[in-house]
Order: C-alpha cells, then structure tokens, then sequence
C-alpha cells in the first residue's frame, strides 16, 4: 500500500471509529451495532479501491523529461545524406624505398697480360672512359706491328698482280697473249685482293687486342672495390674492379592495383628516415610481379641535382587521385558491402553494391558529383527494401 492509499484508509477508519464509540455510549443494541460494523467495512473497501486507482493512475503519465532532454530518440530512424563532393576522399599512399646506384659493373680484363700500373684506389671517383689499369704491352705491340707489316705486304702484293692484269689486257688487245692469259692474270688479282682483306681484319683485331692493354670504366662512378695488384697475372674474363655508378635512382614495391593511378600522379615524394623530401619521377615500370606478394618493381629518378646517398632508405608519398568514401559510410544488405545513394535529392535511394570493399578500409569509388550519399540512418533504408521485396 502506498502513501496514497494509507492517508485514504486512515481517515475513513477514523470516521467510523468515531461513530461506533457514540454508539457504544447511548448503549445501542447488539444487532444495531453488527450492521454498523457491516458499514463500516464497505467504506473502508471503497476507500482503499479508490485510493489504488488514482496511484495506477498516477504512474501511467508519460515520463516528458527523457523526450525534452532526447535521450529515447532512435537516431538510426532519421537518414542524413550528404552529397558525394563533401564526402570524397583522396588519401595519402607510402611504400618503402631504397636510394640505388643506377648501374654497378665488374669492369674484367678483356685480354691475357700481367697488370703493369693500377691508376685509381678504392673510392676515387672516376670518368666514363677513364683508365683504370694498364697491362704489359709488348706483346700486345708486337702482334700489332706484325699485323701492320702482313697488310703492307698484302697491299703490295695485290698492287703488283693488278699491273699484271692491266699488262695482260693490253697485249690480248694487240692479239700477243691468249684470252687465258689474261684470265689467269685476273685471277691472279682476286686472290691478292682476298689475302689483302684478311689482312686488314688481322691487324682491326691485333688493334682492338693493343687498346684492350688499357681498362677503363664504362661510366661515371666510384670504385667500390680493387681486385688485383700490380704483377698479377690476369685472363679474358677475370675481374679487376667493381664501379658502381654515382648517378642514382629509387627502387620500390606498389600493389599491383595501384599502378595506374600512380602513373596519374603529378607529384612523387622520397622522404628520407631524417624527414627530408626529394621530388621523382617514374623512370619504368617492371612488366613482371611478385605473385605472391602482388607487388610490382617501380624505378624513379631524381628531379634534383641534390639526391640523397646510395643506401639511403624512405618512403615513396603520394596523393592517390582515385575518389575514395569512407568505411564508415558503407552499409551491407544481404551480405553484400555497398552504400545507398541518390542521384539527386527527390529521387529514391538505392542500394549500389561495392564488392571490392574490404572491412574498415575506404573504398575506390567513382560517382557524379552531385550524387547525395547516406551517412547515417542506412539501417533503416536496408529495412525498407527488404520489406518492399518480401
């Protein structure tokens, strides 16, 4: 019983208390007194109904201070939409980089001889074409001066059997000398004009032989490592130094899907480990990719004349130009990952699946930019279509 009830009950039975003590005085007769006990029952009854049903009453008013201060509205019933102008997103992209000599050649004897001088040591920087080492060269000399002593006597040879045949010919003019006189003296010639070729190719080749004496570096660089001493012996093949090119490029490894829009790039950023920012551009693209990985090799060129060191490590930066929308934007009906749009804001919304969206990942999407996308109250749109199909 509640506060109500109690004050209700009290004040009855008091009445009735009062009423049976003055009939107790004027000494009212037995039976009398049993109907008045009888009344006073019902009263009191009455009273006590009376009393619950305004409590009940009471307790079935609406409670208005939780609808003033919002706390029972069920904000996924309202959908807000915002057009997709103010939702695109275009992140930022980072993949690891390494600064690489641009070429790094063991530069090998190309003849047989004994080093006679090394010109340079570990770490001089050297010019393309610049002497590396130097061997022996007598040997060389010598088969080239026989080369040009074989030639000479060739030519000279062949100059004596084409006075021959002019001779021959003039007297087959005269009728002195047969018709194979005249033809053995020509092919006298052809055969000291073939001698005179071979001739020529031995010493080109004994000439080649005498510069190959001297090694010089295929390019601008550094020597990084010196791999023989004066009085070594060296082979055709055998290496005597390594020069690794001071002109540098940039190495790294792009998700295979992310190729093209970074072609699209118009800026491309190595950030060194220390904060610093180098401008490149994409010198090639490898046609092959690691399968497992999905990653493909991409070679970028320094745009400043101030690159950093070979070695150097970073990350590639960049803007990806593809719209993006935001994971949270993103709903799933059936299963299937989407958003709900409207093309403009008086037509119906509808559901456009976007399967290649991963969990909690932004999504690659491509909409007209006045395109009103849902951003909260999704839930309510799935329940609607999937009322409207059952």
């Amino acid at each position: 019983m509640n506060e109500a009830e109690s004050t209700s009950v009290s004040g009855t039975f008091r009445f009735f208390l009062g009423i049976k003590n003055q009939c107790a005085q004027k000494m009212y007769k037995p039976k009398f007194r049993l109907y008045l006990s009888i009344l006073g029952a019902c009263i009191v009854t009455a009273a006590c109904s009376d009393a619950r049903e305004k409590s009940v009453s009471a307790n079935m008013q609406p409670d208005t201070s939780a609808s003033r201060t919002g706390a029972s509205v069920d904000s996924n019933k309202t959908v807000i939409w915002r057009p997709f102008t103010e939702l695109a997103q275009y992140p930022q992209r980072r993949a690891t980089a390494r600064v690489v000599a641009l070429d790094e050649a063991t530069v090998a004897a190309q003849v047989s001889g004994q080093i006679k001088q090394v010109f340079v040591r570990e770490g001089d920087a050297v010019k393309s074409g610049q002497p590396i080492a130097q061997l022996n060269d007598p040997p060389l000399r010598l088969a080239r001066e026989r080369a040009q002593a074989t030639l000479a006597a060739a030519n000279a040879k062949m100059g004596q059997a084409q006075r021959q045949l002019t001779q021959q010919q003039g007297l087959r003019a005269r009728g002195f000398v047969s018709e194979e006189a005249e033809a053995a003296a020509r092919d006298t010639l052809e055969v000291t004009r073939r001698e005179r070729d071979a001739q020529r190719a031995a010493l080109a080749e004994a000439s080649w032989y005498w510069e190959q004496r001297i090694i010089i570096s295929p390019f601008d660089g550094i020597m990084t490592e010196r791999l023989v001493s004066v009085g070594d012996w060296v082979t055709p093949g055998q290496a005597v130094a390594v020069i690794t090119a001071t002109a540098r490029e940039v190495h790294a490894f792009i998700a295979h899907e992310d190729i093209a829009a970074l072609q699209q790039v118009a800026e491309i950023i190595f950030e060194t480990l220390g904060g610093h920012q180098h401008p490149l551009s994409i010198a090639a693209v490898s046609p092959r990719r690691d399968d497992r990985a999905q990653d493909v090799r991409i070679r970028l060129t320094f745009t400043t004349d101030t690159p950093p060191p070979i070695g150097t490590a970073g990350v590639l930066v960049w803007r990806d130009p593809r719209p993006h929308l935001s994971a949270s934007t993103l709903a799933t009906v059936r299963g299937i990952p989407g958003t709900w749009i409207k093309d403009n804001a008086a037509t119906t919304p509808r559901f456009v699946p976007l399967p290649q969206a991963a969990s909690g990942r932004d999504v690659v999407v491509s909409f007209p930019p006045d395109t009103m996308i849902a951003i909260r109250g999704q839930g309510t749109l799935a329940w609607q279509a999937i009322r409207e199909t059952q």
